[in-house]
């Protein structure tokens, strides 16, 4: 190694320590003001609906985190000899000035929606332009390289790049339900695509990564259990799209193998958790934007861990497959990310820690349809069943039981419950449709969708079908029959919602009684 190649590599060395310990120092001390400051203006997260919070905590840590980036990246680079530096008069400096300015205006939008609560699609069209000047300034996708097949984009890599950046926006955001968790995640993130980036050469990409890893550092302080401020969706969407861009550079200017590495690593907790949530909710028909406490996190504390130890473990299996990225570039092997990440989803699956319910509710539809598809005869013999427990501890299976013994006598022909009270951390699925038969016609069935009300909440949704075959008897009177029968549902519901509702104020760890009077009053009808 020649004396000026080893000064080189030494200042590389030094500029990159200086981003992280820059970024980290600028950090804690923004943080602190910025609390002070969001807690007199009244700028905080108040506790009830689906929050756990005990009292109001400070919002607008994301300023913190950026301001702190941004300042230790100015810092880093000013301090980088101009060698490293020389490509800033270049397209490097027009991208980095882009994703500068298009994180600014994220936290703008982030700010204005935790403050205001902007509508969902108002926010979308806001991240879309944002998007959509990042791909401008030339931040795209070209090609997909996947196991060494390249496949040119061409015109496809606008959208797909704009919906790429939009959905690491996002990602993000969607893991931000416990104190430090989503800090914590994009930290062990940032340090990966610093790693890569370091590793292949590219000085600016591994710089900017590194001095959002130290602002993430100093903020954690804050931000860990017991947190006293929070990011906001304003500092988990400018993380989000920070690490989106800069993992979408690193493609652009590493070899191609990179290109499924990083993003199947990178992404992996995020994407199985945001996938599970899709799979959970279009399952059980609900919308796939309707919050539930069934991500992860939520899984994790169910099973009696504190929230330390679930944004500990939930970083931990983050770092494991973020690892398996940075030995796969080193090695040049993309099987050991593959491996790895189905290792990870394996092992949280078979150990029921997270995806089993979804992998049962996904098993459950490919055995209906597989009853759909056999034969005429076979169908009209077999009943479907299912159930599946969401969430919680409660023997929903008693109350479930009764309405499918009962709902032949009262010409039922399909029964669909769902119990979703995330409050006291319960949620259930059933589903059972009669054997079909010669009666079964379109013009005979008739539907009805019943939501389940606990003092004007919504706990739950109940769906009947049921088909008209007494002459004697109108539909409306059987419906109306369908109805009294169903009527001892709700008050059961609310006597179960107020054990569980004392049991957590109590702190009592133990599960609701089941309420067996329902099995009575229900069989007795």
């Amino acid at each position: 190694m020649t004396l000026s190649s080893l000064v080189f590599s030494e200042y590389r060395i030094a500029t990159y320590a200086i981003a992280l310990v820059v970024g980290w120092l600028v950090s804690l001390v923004m943080t602190s003001i910025v609390r002070r400051a969001s807690i007199k203006l009244g700028f905080v997260d108040n506790p009830g609906g689906r929050k756990t919070q005990a009292k109001p905590v400070a919002l607008g840590g994301g300023v913190a985190v950026l301001g702190g980036a941004l300042a230790a990246a100015a810092v880093a680079f000013l301090f980088a000899d101009f060698a490293l530096t020389v490509t800033f008069f270049g397209q490097d400096a027009r991208q980095l000035a882009g994703l500068a300015l298009a994180a600014f205006a994220t936290l703008v939008l982030g700010l204005y929606d935790d403050a205001r609560d902007l509508r969902g699609l108002y926010k979308l069209i806001g991240q879309v332009g944002i998007a959509g000047v990042l791909v401008y300034l030339g931040l795209k996708i070209p090609m997909l390289s996947i196991f060494g097949s390249d496949v040119e984009l061409g015109w496809v890599s606008i959208p797909l790049s704009i919906f790429w950046l939009v959905g690491s926006t996002n990602a993000i955001n969607l893991l931000d339900g416990i104190d430090g968790l989503a800090s914590s995640i994009g930290m062990v993130l940032c340090l990966t695509l610093a790693a890569i980036n370091a590793y292949f050469g590219q000085f600016p990409e591994a710089v900017v990564t590194l001095a959002m890893a130290g602002a993430l550092f100093g903020f954690l302080r804050f931000n860990f259990a017991p947190a006293s401020i929070y990011l906001g969706d304003a500092g988990s969407m400018v993380i989000g799209l920070v690490i989106g861009a800069i993992a979408l550079q690193t493609n652009l200017k590493t070899p191609a193998f990179v290109a499924m590495v990083v993003p199947l690593a990178v992404w992996a907790v995020p994407i199985l958790d945001s996938g599970a949530a899709i799979v959970r909710r279009r399952l059980t028909g609900r919308s796939i934007f309707a919050p539930d406490r069934g991500h992860l996190h939520h899984a994790l504390l169910s099973r009696g861990w504190t929230v330390s130890q679930a944004s500990l473990f939930i970083t931990l299996i983050c770092s494991v497959t973020c690892l398996s990225a940075v030995l796969g570039v080193i090695w040049q092997n993309e099987l050991i990310v593959v491996v790895t990440v189905a290792i990870v989803v394996v092992f949280l699956i078979s150990s029921r820690t997270f995806g089993h319910v979804e992998f049962e509710l996904l098993r459950n539809r490919l055995r209906e349809s597989g009853i759909s598809l056999r034969s005429k005869e076979t169908r009209e013999d077999r009943a479907q069943h299912g159930t599946v427990r969401l969430q919680g501890s409660h023997e929903w299976g008693v109350m479930w039981d009764s309405l499918v013994e009962s709902a032949p006598g009262y010409g039922l022909t399909k029964l669909q419950l769902t119990i979703h009270m995330p409050a006291v951390h319960e949620a259930f699925y059933a589903s059972w449709r009669a054997p079909k038969t010669s009666k079964h016609t379109a013009d005979s069935v008739w539907r009805l969708s019943h939501p389940l009300l606990v003092d004007g909440v919504p706990v739950g949704k109940l769906e009947v079908a049921g088909v008209a075959d007494d002459p004697d008897r109108s539909t409306l009177s059987q419906i109306t029959q369908v109805l009294d029968f169903l009527e001892p549902i709700e008050d059961d519901i609310r006597q179960v919602k107020e054990s569980l509702t004392h049991a957590a104020a109590a702190k009592r760890a133990q599960p609701a009684p089941p309420v067996a009077h329902l099995e009575t009053s229900l069989a007795g009808r």
